[in-house]
């Protein structure tokens, strides 16, 4: 199954902003297990976790969301 988040957006905003997983994860306040599970398209993300990465990507969530 395909995963539903754009992982694209969360790694050009890493890239962009020269941050390691690590700390993207410590800003988004998520284990970057977490995080990995979400790039790797887990099919079980939580909203809540969404929410804080969208918060660090100042996007909405519908722009997360493929």
């Amino acid at each position: 199954m395909k995963s539903l988040i754009d992982a694209e957006k969360i790694y050009f905003y890493i890239a962009k902003n020269n941050l390691s997983k690590n700390k993207f994860a410590k800003l988004c306040k998520i284990s970057v297990a977490t995080l990995n599970s979400v790039l790797n398209g887990c099919s079980n993300t939580k909203v809540s976790t969404l929410f804080k990465i969208c918060r660090v990507l100042d996007l909405h969530i519908k722009d997360l969301v493929i």
